[in-house]
């Protein structure tokens, strides 16, 4: 039915008269709805505290993961790259100051050459490091170390681009004292094996 009419256009009973009425506004002369708000006066606009302060919650969290996350891997890297650039120097005193120490005192030179000495990287090292890189040329593969061997499982043992990354990954792999490189298809067949 069209708004307006009285009557039904059938029967012609009288329609039962509906106002439709919205929260917050008055019925004007002439039949126009206007908010109580916009003339300055009458009711009050509701804020939705709850959503703000759920906002609120989420930002401050947000910041705060973004805060502790940095500060932690900043602290990891500064840790063992300040130890490992730091050398361990011993510098005996010479001059008339000098007084005779009891042999308890002095450090024992083997655990100053340990110090100093730099460590290779492990076999577990090299192999992730080795997977991070076939990964970013797209050659998806599954790297494993075995006893003195580093597997390497894929499909792509044949394709051109993998006999350079695992020649790339040799020199660390000979310094963290594995013997073998080896690319195996996914059926379990051996496709090439690299001596180190």
């Amino acid at each position: 039915m069209v708004a307006g009419y009285v009557k039904c256009p059938k029967c012609q009973t009288m329609l039962p008269r509906v106002v439709f009425k919205r929260a917050g506004t008055t019925n004007l002369s002439g039949g126009v709805a206007a908010s109580g708000t916009s003339m300055g006066g009458g009711g009050s606009a509701a804020v939705p505290w709850p959503a703000i302060a759920a906002g609120a919650v989420v930002v401050v969290g947000v910041l705060g993961f973004l805060i502790l996350h940095h500060g932690g891997s900043a602290k990891a890297e500064a840790g063992p790259t300040s130890s490992a650039s730091t050398p361990v120097v011993t510098v005996p005193q010479v001059g008339p100051s000098t007084v005779e120490q009891p042999e308890q005192a002095a450090t024992p030179p083997a655990q100053t050459e340990v110090e100093a000495a730099p460590r290779g990287p492990s076999a577990r090292e090299v192999g992730q490091d080795l997977k991070s890189a076939l990964d970013r040329q797209r050659l998806w593969s599954d790297v494993s170390v075995g006893g003195d061997y580093l597997e390497v499982r894929s499909s792509s043992c044949s394709d051109p681009a993998m006999g350079p990354m695992l020649d790339a990954a040799m020199p660390s792999a000979r310094a963290a004292g594995l013997r073998q490189v080896r690319c195996v298809s996914r059926s379990g067949e051996v496709v090439s094996t690299r001596a180190l």
